[in-house]
C-alpha cells in the first residue's frame, strides 16, 4: 500500500545562511522550527509552451522555466524563556530585521541595511525517524505579518520566496520542543494612533515585496532574493465611541500621528510604533455592535517588537546574527 502523509506530522528546518547566495547542506534537528500547522512550501516552476505552425493543431514538449520556491512559516508569538532566543527571530532576520538584547528583552527592528537569507528543508508528514519526502529550498527571504484577536493567540507569519533546490527523500529528524505556553491577547495595554481605542482585531504587515533575482549560472536560474520595498501598514477593528471621546475621522483629516502600543502577557510581549497615521476609517460592525475598521500606515517604518527573555544589558545584533549564521548545525 502506498505511503500517505499527514499535515500534522510535517517538520520544518531552517538555517540562516552565511551569505545571501550560498545554501546550507547539512541541516539537522538543531535547526528545527516550531511552526504551526498551515505552514507550507511549494516548488514554483512554470512551463513555457512551444507552438510550431505546421498546418495542424499541435503542441510540442513544454519548456520548464525558472525554478523558484515559496515557503510560508507561521508561528505563535511567545517567549521561549530566559536566555532562549525564539526561533521566529531567525525568520525576522530574513525579513531584514536587526535583533538586539536589552532590558531583559529580545528587540527586533526593521533595517534598510540588508539582512540574511535562509535554507529551509520541509519534511512531508510521516513522523520523526521515518523516511519521508523533503522539499529543499534556499536563498529564502521573506515578508512578515503579525495578527491577533482579543481572547486568542497572536501569530507571526512569514510568506517568503527563494530558489528551489530539490524534491528528494530523507529521514525526518527527531526533534526537541520548547513547550513554553502561548499567551492569550487579554489584559492588554493598548494605544492606537495615541488613543485608547477598544481593540477587537489587528494586523500589522511589512508590505515587503521579495524578488528572486535571475542567475543564469545557477541550475535553478535563480540567485539571491532581495527585498525591493517596505511600507509597514496596520489594519484593525475597534469599537465605535462617542465622537467627542474618540474621533478617528477627525484624526484622519488632521493627519494626526500617534503612538501604537500593544502590550500583553504582563508586558512580556510588546509591539510599539511612534508615528501611526490613520489613512482610512470605515464604519463596520462586530456581532451587530457598531465599530470602525481603521487602516493606518506606520510612518518612517517605525516599528519595534519586544519579546521577554533577552539579556538585561545591551548586546548588538551583529553577534546574535553572526552566531546564527556561523554554524549550520545551530543556526
Amino acid at each position: 500500500m502506498a505511503d500517505r502523509f499527514v499535515n500534522a506530522l510535517e517538520c520544518f528546518l531552517l538555517s540562516v545562511q552565511a551569505d545571501n547566495s550560498t545554501k546550507r547542506t547539512n541541516l539537522s534537528a538543531a535547526n528545527f522550527m516550531e511552526v504551526m500547522e498551515g505552514s507550507s512550501s511549494d516548488a514554483d516552476i512554470s512551463c513555457e509552451t512551444v507552438k510550431i505552425v505546421s498546418g495542424t493543431f499541435d503542441q510540442e514538449i513544454a519548456v520548464p522555466s525558472l525554478q523558484q520556491a515559496s515557503c510560508t512559516l507561521i508561528f505563535p508569538l511567545r517567549s521561549f524563556g530566559i536566555g532562549v532566543e525564539p526561533d521566529y527571530l531567525k525568520a525576522l532576520r530574513c525579513a531584514d530585521f536587526v535583533i538586539n538584547e536589552n532590558d531583559g528583552f529580545y528587540i527586533a527592528r526593521p533595517s534598510s541595511l540588508g539582512g540574511y537569507s535562509a535554507t529551509i528543508w520541509h519534511y512531508s508528514g510521516r513522523g520523526s525517524g521515518l523516511t519521508t519526502n523533503i522539499h529543499k529550498l534556499y536563498n529564502w527571504k521573506t515578508d512578515w505579518k503579525i495578527s491577533g484577536e482579543m481572547g486568542k493567540m497572536v501569530k507571526i507569519e512569514f510568506p517568503g520566496k527563494g530558489s528551489h533546490d530539490s524534491w528528494t527523500t530523507g529521514t525526518m529528524p527527531v526533534t526537541g520542543r520548547i513547550h513554553t505556553a502561548v499567551p492569550t491577547l487579554l489584559g492588554a495595554t493598548i494605544l492606537i494612533n495615541g488613543q485608547a481605542y477598544k481593540l477587537i482585531t489587528f494586523e500589522i504587515s511589512g508590505n515587503q515585496p521579495i524578488e528572486p533575482c535571475l542567475d543564469g549560472t545557477a541550475a535553478s536560474g535563480v540567485g539571491q532574493s532581495v527585498m525591493t520595498d517596505r511600507e509597514i501598514k496596520m489594519t484593525c477593528k475597534v469599537y465605535m465611541d462617542l465622537q467627542s471621546t474618540l474621533d478617528p475621522i477627525a484624526a484622519l483629516k488632521a493627519q494626526s500621528e500617534g503612538a501604537l502600543q500593544i502590550y500583553w502577557n504582563s508586558s512580556a510581549m510588546k509591539i510599539d510604533a511612534s508615528y501611526t497615521q490613520i489613512t482610512e476609517a470605515k464604519k463596520s460592525e462586530q456581532n451587530k455592535v457598531s465599530c470602525f475598521d481603521l487602516t493606518m500606515q506606520l510612518n518612517h517604518n517605525n516599528f519595534v517588537l519586544r519579546v521577554a527573555g533577552g539579556n538585561s544589558s545591551s548586546s548588538s545584533s551583529s553577534s546574535s546574527s553572526s552566531s546564527s549564521s556561523s554554524s549550520s548545525s545551530s543556526s
